[in-house]
């Protein structure tokens, strides 16, 4: 069994201040046996996120270096809990969220990581091509659901950084989270939360779900455009490169066949408006955003302009 004998919740935050009281209120409400500190990183924000906290009884620590991953790593040293439990800035975590998670490290002696449940809220206007039904739409906002249970989540899948712990014994064993991988003001390479779990893997600890850990994902209308999904289908394909294993939501087909495709799909509309699928035809463009990623980063590194090579990020 693991022992928790305290809790750190860290919130990093960049300029949220509107959303942050809902947050802070939700992690300040979590009932569990054992002894909870809130911890909020100020990821270099310049709106009213000081004066925030200042009403909130939680520790205020000021990242000054943007990025994610730095913010994060300000958590694991200000930290001094024996779990450490991130939520995004504009979730909600609900009741019995962190009991939940604790609950998984006292009955599974191997667990490192354990993530939760991510549900979303929609804005009450979402656009027609936005089909909520979709996974590739959904897990771009986060969404993840493995289930009511437990499961133990195998390499290369995880578990995702708007609902994600690690013990303290991970955190010795495993050092930081990579800081150039994750958001850096435009860069956005993926997955600094998921690299720092295929760590804990490869090094012999064990990653968790568990679904009765729910925190409620805010979506505000501003990811419900084209333009943020072909950024973040594009960030994937650079990621890819960095990391095959990463999980990507396109196949294998060439571009040329993907052209092909939303060529097709280009005349269909024109010719017979309402014919095409506007969700599934969107979807097929996400395939020469991928692409188009993996192209530039292959450029970048064959050009000696991209960050630490791989097999030196993964020791």
């Amino acid at each position: 069994m693991t022992s928790i004998g305290s809790c750190s919740v860290s919130i990093c935050t960049y300029n949220r201040a509107a959303a942050l009281p809902e947050t802070l209120s939700a992690a300040l409400a979590q009932d569990v046996d054992v002894p909870v500190e809130v911890l909020l990183v100020d990821n270099a924000s310049t709106d009213g996120t000081p004066e925030v906290a200042r009403r909130f009884p939680v520790r205020y620590v000021r990242e000054p270096r943007q990025g994610l991953a730095r913010a994060r790593n300000a958590a694991l040293r200000h930290a001094t809990g024996d779990l450490i439990a991130f939520v995004d800035d504009d979730a909600t975590p609900r009741p019995g969220w962190l009991a939940a998670l604790v609950q998984v490290y006292r009955d599974r002696p191997d667990a490192w990581c354990v993530g939760g449940k991510i549900s979303l809220q929609l804005p009450e206007s979402i656009p027609s091509w936005f089909d909520p039904r979709r996974r590739d739409f959904t897990a771009a906002l986060s969404a993840l659901d493995l289930g009511a249970g437990v499961r133990r989540v195998p390499y290369p899948d995880s578990v995702w950084g708007a609902n994600w712990s690690v013990s303290r014994e991970a955190v010795r064993a495993a050092g930081p989270f990579l800081e150039w991988l994750g958001p850096i003001g435009r860069q956005r390479l993926l997955g600094e939360e998921t690299e720092y779990c295929w760590r804990i893997q490869r090094l012999g600890g064990e990653v968790y779900y568990t679904g009765a850990a729910e925190v409620i994902h805010r979506i505000p209308p501003s990811r419900l455009t084209k333009q943020y999904y072909r950024d973040l289908v594009y960030w994937l394909g650079r990621t890819s490169v960095i990391y095959p294993e990463h999980p990507a939501p396109v196949s294998a087909e060439p571009v040329s066949w993907w052209s092909t495709r939303i060529a097709k799909n280009l005349v269909k509309a024109l010719a017979l408006p309402g014919s095409v699928d506007a969700s599934k035809a969107f979807t097929d463009s996400f395939h020469l955003w991928f692409h188009w990623g993996r192209l530039h980063e292959h450029l970048r590194r064959g050009l000696g302009t991209v960050g630490p090579r791989r097999r030196a990020a993964v020791r």
